[in-house]
């Protein structure tokens, strides 16, 4: 792992004490183990990997002498898509580090990923012109109609991803599944009813509005011809600012918020990977 990525990992830019470093370890574990995070375990153990390969490739880097220059720049560790990244268990099979080590898919591959992952695209953009994502229109008429479409196609998609998955094994096709899969998740929970309770009123305001920041953000990254031109980049702008929400959920002492913001987290990490993995050209929308 690159030392840039695993600083941002630790949200550090700097080189700090052992004993900052083996706190700050240890913070994300109780955060992260699969022991913690007992919902989802596939992506907490992926979390862990992720978290335990960029320990010890700090480790490493604080043990070498003091370099002239550190290109360690608060710059370089904004919170984005490229410095957010998500190792996978397929990565881990292939024995790469970043995804820009990803091979890209054959000929024959795309042909046979993107008119699933393109039916994936069109059961979401079919989700959002009818602004489904609000529970309330799902009941409507015309959009009850179109909700129960657009949910039968993901569906579909999943299941024909997770079949893909199985005969190519490429990470491209893993984090397209992972994404479709999250997403499916967050559509079928609906809005979130939190049992009434004060001390928890501002956070609870706080995650519903970054959850719908973060959809809008979606929307404007997939399907930016749904979004008016004046508000264009509004949401994507945001969006970064709502992974500190998500977390601060995941957090919670309340289990069922703590499982909004495991799921919220998850699927924040995914769309940053696809993200990431466009930049390379690995994967087109």
């Amino acid at each position: 792992m690159e030392i840039r990525r695993a600083l941002a990992i630790f949200k550090i830019n700097k080189k700090v004490s052992p004993d900052s470093l083996n706190t700050i370890f240890r913070e994300l574990v109780k955060k992260y183990h699969p022991d913690k995070v007992r919902d989802y375990p596939e992506w907490a153990h992926e979390k862990m990997s992720e978290i335990n390969e960029a320990y010890e490739t700090i480790k490493i880097w604080l043990s070498r002498p003091p370099e002239k220059k550190e290109n360690t720049s608060n710059k370089s560790f904004k919170n984005n898509p490229v410095n957010n990244p998500v190792k996978n268990k397929d990565r881990e099979k292939n024995n790469f580090h970043s995804i820009k080590d990803i091979a890209p898919l054959t000929l024959n591959s795309r042909k046979r990923f993107y008119p699933v992952f393109n039916k994936f695209l069109d059961a979401l953009g079919l989700y959002y012109q009818y602004g489904l994502e609000i529970p309330e229109n799902r009941k409507e008429g015309v959009r009850r109609f179109r909700y129960r479409e657009a949910l039968k196609l993901i569906y579909n998609s999943k299941k024909e991803m997770e079949q893909l998955l199985s005969q190519l094994n490429h990470p491209v096709i893993s984090s397209a599944l992972r994404f479709i899969r999250l997403t499916l998740a967050d559509i079928e929970t609906g809005y979130l009813r939190m049992p009434p309770d004060k001390e928890y009123t501002k956070i609870d305001n706080d995650f519903r509005n970054a959850r719908k920041i973060f959809n809008n953000a979606v929307k404007e990254i997939f399907f930016p011809e749904l979004v008016p031109p004046n508000l264009r980049g509004r949401s994507t702008a945001l969006m970064y600012s709502c992974y500190t929400q998500f977390i601060l959920y995941l957090t919670s002492l309340s289990a069922e918020r703590k499982d909004a913001g495991v799921l919220m987290t998850a699927r924040f990490d995914a769309l940053s990977e696809l993200i990431e993995m466009r930049n390379y050209q690995l994967i087109d929308f």
